[in-house]
């Protein structure tokens, strides 16, 4: 049995005998049929996709997407895209298009004056990112609590990584964990595996 067949699709429990990842709900591990603890966290951890567990990757954490998400990304595109990268320019609007089961849009606050987080709410200590991504199937698509934020910096808008599990990706890359990466309009934009794309307007 290789190691992807061990991973189930919704790991929140692990065994402490075998270090298998079991669901939520289960009370016996499915590896080793070890009973699990009773103790059941009230506050969902981030759902490891199996496409990001190759050692490689884990081990470089700058890697091309899993399969699902290159598909997902290369059937979105932004309207009016232009042929050279536009920049942000001061005083234009930033809109996040969401493609969960229905496109969304999400208009950005005026000049960002703070950064603005892209997570989850978790239950647990009460902390809300300024948008919370499980109303779009965020922990289905591996979305993190705290997963990346978006910044003016120097001018220019900026997303950063903030360590998610599943990786930040613009365009089809990884970007590397706090490490402020540009943002132009018609930018595919992975958060996870949940996408969106950035685009600025008057």
């Amino acid at each position: 049995m290789d190691n992807q067949t061990l991973i189930p699709q919704n790991p929140n429990r692990r065994c402490m005998e075998c270090g298998y990842l079991n669901l939520s709900d289960a009370t016996v591990c499915s590896n080793c049929l070890r009973t699990l603890p009773e103790h059941i966290s009230l506050s969902r951890g981030t759902r490891e996709l199996p496409e990001l567990l190759e050692e490689e990757h884990r081990r470089t954490r700058l890697h091309p997407l899993g399969k699902q998400l290159q598909e997902r990304m290369s059937s979105i595109k932004a309207d009016a895209t232009p042929d050279q990268p536009m920049p942000y320019q001061m005083g234009k609007k930033v809109i996040l298009e969401i493609f969960a089961d229905t496109a969304s849009h999400v208009i950005l606050p005026n000049q960002l004056v703070q950064p603005y987080t892209l997570g989850r709410r978790d239950n647990v200590n009460g902390n809300t990112p300024s948008l919370d991504l499980d109303g779009y199937g965020g922990y289905k698509l591996g979305v993190s609590r705290t997963h990346a934020c978006l910044k003016l910096e120097q001018g220019r808008l900026v997303v950063i990584d903030l360590g998610s599990v599943n990786g930040t990706f613009v365009n089809g890359r990884r970007i590397l964990a706090q490490n402020p990466h540009p943002l132009h309009h018609g930018d595919r934009l992975g958060i996870g595996q949940l996408v969106c794309v950035v685009t600025f307007s008057l």
